[in-house]
Formats: structure tokens, C-alpha cells, sequence
């Protein structure tokens, strides 16, 4: 079960109703499954956790996989959490910042099953644990899943079309770059400078970051390239026709 009371729950996004926060949680446990074995996990009635199920599927929690014959010779819709499902059930186990209210065992185990939805995150998880960044690691998986509704924008800030990349990108990234050229972000973070030196030692992980470190590098030439521009159109000062060479 998602450990959050349902009074709680219901006072945030995605409002979820406690039907279907049993549900979401027994296919947490049991994905990929049909309605009825979800309804035998949960002892509620099956009409209640079919329309759970739909529900949370219309606000794409929940996906069909695939359809499946029954010894009955009928066809069973297979259902498991999308990426946004796994997110709002590890929001249950990362309900504040404080580590003793975290169920690790269950963190892991939902990380390790769903692992193929975020490779970059999930599927890194033992790495983590290996460098000892474990704990800088689950920081910055609460920060992505109480971010949810910010990641799921397009929002320039955070780079990628797809929710999956910007995930990444906040999860290796938030805090480290300068909100404000007085602001020097990663001295933010506790073990910052451990957490960034295991990225070298991971090719995947270390592909990944340089190449968002370069194109971070380009937006910045680009941003700047923008403000000088109209700084020198404002001051209409001799230097600006050189500029507007310079600049095209």
C-alpha cells in the first residue's frame, strides 16, 4: 500500500481518490496484472477497482500492456504503471525529506521492477549504491517525484521533449547550475562534488552529462550573444554597429 493517508492524499495533485491509490498500489505489488487479480490482492469489489483502473488509466498512470487468453478461453486487458504511475506511488515512500520516514525496502524494490521506464535513473540505482551516492541519490528522486507537475510542462528551464528526459536532466542537474549569476547552485547541495565525480566512472552516465553539459554550454554563448545585442541597442553607443557586425 502507498504509505499516505488518504485525507492527506486527497488535498494534492493528482487528487487521487482512495480507491484508486489501492489500486495504483496493488499494481505497485503485482504489475503487470488483470482487474480481477488486482481485485483479489485488494478484497474490494470488482467493479470499484475496474473503474479505479480505468480512471487512473484516462490520466495515464496506468497503461494496458498487452491482452491476454484465459484458460476460460476469455481475454484478460493486462494492465502496469507507466512512468508517472511509478512516480506518484514513490511519492508515497518519499512522503518528506526526513530519511526515517522512508520505506527503503520498498523504494528498492519498485526501482528494480520499473528500472527499463527510467535506465538512466532506475537502471543505475545499484551504480549509486556501489559509490556510495546513494543517499545524495534519493534526494534528488524526492525532488523529481514532488516536481511531477513542473516536469510534466515544456518548460524552457528544464531541457527535452519528452517527460523521461527532462526527468533526467532535473535529477543529474537541479541545484547545480546558477539560477542567478550570484547564485552558485551545486554549493547547494550536500556531497555534491561526490555525486558529480561518479558520473565520470559510468560510461552511460558520463555520455549522458557531457553532451547535456555542452548543449547547457551553447544555450549560455546563445543567452549571452541575446543580451549583449539589446544591451548595446538600449545604450545606442558606438559599440553597437560593431556589434550588429559581429552578431548579424
Amino acid at each position: 500500500m502507498i504509505r499516505i493517508k488518504t485525507q492527506e492524499r486527497l488535498e494534492f495533485p493528482p487528487f487521487l481518490l482512495e480507491s484508486q491509490i489501492i489500486a495504483l498500489s496493488a499494481l505497485a505489488e503485482e504489475g503487470p496484472t488483470n482487474i480481477y487479480q488486482i481485485q483479489k490482492k485488494t478484497g474490494k469489489t470488482y467493479s470499484l477497482m475496474f473503474k479505479a483502473v480505468k480512471d487512473l488509466e484516462r490520466r495515464s498512470l496506468v497503461k494496458l500492456v498487452e491482452k491476454k487468453q484465459t484458460s476460460k478461453g476469455t481475454t484478460a486487458n493486462i494492465y502496469d504503471l507507466t512512468l508517472m504511475g511509478v512516480l506518484t506511488v514513490l511519492e508515497g515512500e518519499l512522503p518528506t525529506e526526513d530519511t526515517e520516514e522512508w520505506n527503503y525496502d520498498r523504494i528498492h524494490k519498485i526501482i528494480r521492477k520499473y528500472e527499463s521506464l527510467l535506465p538512466l535513473v532506475f537502471g543505475k540505482w545499484s551504480y549509486f549504491q556501489s559509490k556510495g551516492v546513494e543517499k545524495v541519490a534519493l534526494y534528488r528522486l524526492h525532488a523529481v517525484v514532488f516536481n511531477q507537475s513542473f516536469l510534466e510542462r515544456a518548460d524552457p528551464w528544464v531541457p527535452g521533449t519528452k517527460m523521461e528526459e527532462r526527468i533526467c536532466w532535473f535529477f543529474y542537474f537541479y541545484g547545480f547550475f546558477p539560477a542567478t549569476p550570484e547564485f552558485e547552485g551545486w554549493r547547494i547541495m550536500d556531497d555534491a562534488e561526490a555525486w558529480a565525480g561518479s558520473w565520470a566512472q559510468d560510461k552511460d552516465i558520463k555520455a549522458y552529462v557531457v553532451k547535456e553539459l555542452a548543449e547547457y554550454q551553447t544555450r549560455l554563448k546563445t543567452l549571452g550573444g541575446f543580451v549583449e545585442r539589446h544591451i548595446l541597442r538600449v545604450t545606442g553607443s558606438i559599440r553597437r554597429s560593431r556589434s550588429v557586425r559581429e552578431f548579424g
